[in-house]
């Protein structure tokens, strides 16, 4: 289990005093987590803490970790092993639906060459690697790309290639030119210098997976001069909140 806080929490002293104890949260964390581990039987806990806003649920520096920093989660027929802080959807079960919908919408044949932008541990990359000649996974986190290069070779794909840097046409272009491209940005959604890459890709589709339809409508209209889009998936990834995951699907439009 993991736990993000912000770097500047200080407890209230009871009372109505004006002063502020100059103790953090990180005993409270400590013992909130080491309770945990022993009601739930976890086999790990971590407390990070963030300094800067972001749209990424990730923490800037760990301040405690018991137990195990990796844990094993089934999508589907994958079971792949994941550091804690490497992105993976947190409804598993859904998302396992979410990928196999991804990977219809995509309608891979078996040889084409395959893109999979901001792939975390690879579990998108890693369910198309049957399905495709070539696959090539992009993020910027080096323990979710070492993950997913450990877990690729775990699973007897040596034609999955995992490209670790940030998000830029010249890390895409380190990879051979895709056919179909799957992209699961962020809640910030996809970079603008990487929309331009995409507008100029020679890929005929496109299947993008957000967690925010705002920022995907966005980048959706940016890429409109050269992709047309063809339909929207929604997936209640998260129930009883107002949150969705959602697929748009887009083609490349022929001249």
């Amino acid at each position: 289990m993991e736990c993000i806080t912000g770097s500047n929490h200080r407890a209230v002293p009871s009372g109505g005093g004006k002063s502020r104890s100059a103790r953090s949260n990180t005993d409270a964390v400590r013992a909130l987590g080491l309770k945990l581990m022993e009601e739930f039987s976890l086999t790990g806990f971590v407390h990070l803490e963030r300094r800067n806003p972001s749209d990424v649920a990730q923490g800037e520096w760990v301040v405690f970790s018991t137990g195990s920093g990796k844990y094993r989660e089934r999508f589907g027929h994958l079971v792949l092993t994941v550091p804690h802080n490497a992105f993976l959807q947190t409804n598993s079960g859904l998302a396992a639906l979410l990928y196999e919908c991804a990977l219809e919408e995509a309608a891979l044949t078996g040889g084409e060459t395959v893109w999979d932008l901001y792939c975390g541990a690879g579990a998108i990359a890693l369910h198309a690697a049957g399905r495709a000649g070539e696959v090539h996974g992009f993020d910027a986190q080096p323990d979710a790309i070492a993950a997913a290069r450990k877990n690729g070779a775990a699973l007897g794909l040596a034609h999955c290639h995992f490209h670790q840097g940030a998000m830029s046409p010249s890390l895409l272009a380190s990879a051979a030119k895709p056919d179909v491209i799957f992209a699961d940005p962020p809640r910030a959604g996809i970079d603008r210098s990487v929309i331009n890459a995409l507008l100029a890709a020679p890929a005929r589709r496109l299947v993008y997976i957000s967690c925010d339809p705002g920022t995907q409508a966005r980048d959706v209209a940016l890429l409109s001069p050269a992709w047309k889009t063809l339909r929207s998936r929604p997936a209640d990834m998260f129930p009883y909140t107002p949150h969705v995951e959602n697929i748009v699907v887009l083609d490349r439009i022929t001249r």
